[in-house]
C-alpha cells in the first residue's frame, strides 16, 4: 500500500453536499511510515513563517494531519474541530494555524473559523493537503 492507495475512485458525497468522483483517504494514505513522512514533509513546506501557538485540525482528516504536523512542532499546542461546531482546544486566544485534509468548497474551513473566532482564537494561516480548487 501506498499513498496512492488512499486515492479512491466512485461516486461520493462530500461534506459540502457536493459529489465527487475522487475520495482522499487520509487514514489509508497515512497507514505506512515512509508515506507518513512523505505527507509530512508537504505540509511542513506549507507551514507559514509566523509565530502560532498550536495547531488545529479540522475533523477528521485534517485532524489526522494535524497530529502530524504537530509531532514536528512539539513546542505547539494541539486541537481539533469537530464538524458539529465542537472544540478540543482548551486554551484561550491562541494564534492557530488550521489543518483540513481536502479543501473542496472551503466551508468546513469557514465553520471551523467561526466556531475558533467565537473562542477567542485568531486562525492566522490555513493550510490543506489537497486542493480541489486548485486541480
Amino acid at each position: 500500500m501506498s499513498v496512492f492507495d488512499g486515492v479512491k475512485l466512485g461516486d461520493f458525497t462530500l461534506h459540502s453536499g457536493g459529489s465527487s468522483p475522487v475520495l482522499f483517504d487520509v487514514p489509508a494514505m497515512l497507514e505506512l511510515n515512509r508515506d507518513r513522512k512523505y505527507i509530512q514533509d508537504i505540509l511542513i513546506s506549507r507551514m507559514p513563517n509566523v509565530t502560532f501557538h498550536a495547531i488545529v485540525g479540522i475533523e477528521f482528516g485534517g485532524g489526522l494531519l494535524a497530529m502530524l504536523l504537530a509531532e514536528w512542532f512539539q513546542d505547539k499546542r494541539l486541537g481539533f474541530y469537530r464538524k458539529d461546531g465542537g472544540l478540543t482546544l482548551k486554551f484561550p486566544n491562541e494564534k492557530i494555524v488550521l489543518v483540513d485534509d481536502v479543501v473542496t468548497t472551503g466551508s468546513s474551513i469557514a465553520e471551523a473559523r467561526l466556531a475558533l473566532a467565537a473562542a477567542g482564537h485568531e486562525v492566522i494561516s490555513v493550510i490543506s493537503f489537497i486542493n480541489r480548487k486548485a486541480l
